[in-house]
């Protein structure tokens, strides 16, 4: 069986002597807010995940903030590491609910929250062993955007494309298990430059066929976000308008919901660059040629029975190692992109940036605290310094970096939230 076919090898809680319910074991990434599972009879100690996290933030029973709590990454009765909670006051299934920072990488100790690397660490689970450095052109792509994910794994029936597919399709992109880089954002501004794998043209392409879409035009897209995983509840939701093709078209709407973003800066790239794409007609191009394009890169079509040419996006190969020629299916969208107004956002569009915190130099290091939009401390986060130096801050906000004289940029990765600071 393909690896790919298999279902992502979750855990469940009948791998423990006590359990109380059949309960799938989650991993999370980024922030999200998930339903703990019980671990002990009495109902005083609680599954979060199945991983060492980045930290538990806070913790609700039946919607009221509790505050008698603690934290404990330890290993599970089998020996395996997990994030545990622990109570004061015991605490019945389906009362709480876990805010939690999700997995680090076990290399650099960051949180994972770039959609490359959630990929590569899920290949990994299949696989059991994957070369992240193939996804290095994708992680730079959301990093040049800033797109992070935040979400969990906790189906155990799905399978490793799901899955992928999932984050794939909240985040606007293409992605084969095939393809270099695993993944690829669609649609970009980028045709024009981006490298064209090769030509197709009448010399190379044996059959062609072409169609102009326009049946499935949209001008106007509400998006949901931020989902409570704890009741599977989006949060959060823009719509977003396509101006001129709305004059044209008038209003045609579509939701969706965005199972992996929780950033409102996040959800607008990604609706943005799916209502351009779908405001437009588009030429969708069928062919067959022996030369090669992955799934997500560019061609240059030129063909006397193709009524367009240009550079276009390869978006699914098909071929069998026993014939010599490969099925495509690419898309070139018709004219111009559309001017795009926010129409309305339930959240700050925005992060905000983080207040000036309280800072102490010394000779060698530097001590910071870190607080939120709001002026809390920014607790057990996974920080990035001047886009390079990986950190966390400690229970009370604060982080240690080595002293440089100078101004240095301090971002939240979970929430992309930035503030400057001078040494």
């Amino acid at each position: 069986m393909h690896p790919l076919t298999r279902p992502v090898p979750l855990r469940n809680s009948t791998v423990w002597p006590n359990y109380s319910s059949a309960e799938t074991l989650i991993h999370v990434y980024g922030r999200c807010t998930v339903a703990p599972v019980r671990y002990d009879r009495e109902g005083f100690f609680w599954h979060v995940c199945d991983h060492i996290c980045g930290g538990i933030i806070g913790v609700k029973r039946k919607g009221q903030t509790e505050t008698a709590w603690k934290e404990h990454r330890d290993i599970d009765a089998t020996g395996h590491p997990c994030t545990f909670l622990e109570l004061a006051e015991r605490a019945d299934d389906g009362d709480l609910s876990v805010t939690v920072n999700g997995k680090l990488s076990g290399k650099t100790g960051a949180a994972i929250v770039n959609p490359a690397d959630i990929g590569g660490d899920i290949m990994t689970m299949v696989r059991g062993e994957y070369d992240s450095t193939g996804v290095d052109v994708f992680r730079r792509e959301c990093q040049a955007r800033g797109i992070v994910c935040a979400g969990i794994l906790g189906d155990k029936t799905k399978t490793a494309r799901a899955m992928l597919s999932e984050i794939a399709g909240s985040i606007g992109a293409v992605w084969s298990g095939g393809m270099p880089g695993l993944m690829r954002l669609h649609p970009m501004d980028m045709a024009d430059t981006e490298p064209v794998w090769c030509d197709m043209d009448e010399d190379s392409v044996e059959e062609i066929s072409s169609a102009c879409e326009s049946s499935d035009i949209i001008t106007t897209l509400r998006v949901s976000y931020d989902v409570d995983h704890s009741d599977d509840t989006p949060k959060a939701s823009m719509v977003l308008r396509a101006i001129e093709p709305r004059k044209t078209w008038g209003d045609i709407i579509e939701e969706v919901t965005l199972p992996w973003v929780s950033a409102p800066r996040v959800a607008y790239d990604v609706a943005s660059r799916i209502l351009d794409w779908r405001s437009r007609k588009r030429w969708t191009v069928s062919f067959s040629s022996e030369r090669t394009a992955p799934v997500g890169g560019y061609v240059y079509l030129d063909h006397p029975a193709c009524p367009v040419s240009g550079n276009a996006m390869i978006l699914s190969v098909d071929f069998s190692p026993f014939e010599r020629v490969r099925n495509y299916t690419a898309s070139i969208p018709v004219g111009d992109s559309p001017s795009m107004e926010l129409f309305s956002s339930s959240a700050a569009f925005e992060a905000p940036a983080i207040p000036p915190s309280e800072l102490t130099a010394g000779a060698e290091t530097t001590t910071i605290l870190i607080r939120d939009a709001s002026g809390k401390p920014v607790a057990m986060e996974a920080i990035t310094i001047d886009g390079t130096v990986k950190k966390q801050t400690d229970s009370s906000g604060k982080v240690t970096i080595k002293t440089l004289p100078g101004k240095h940029v301090i971002m939240v990765d979970s929430t992309g939230q930035t503030m400057e600071i001078m040494v």
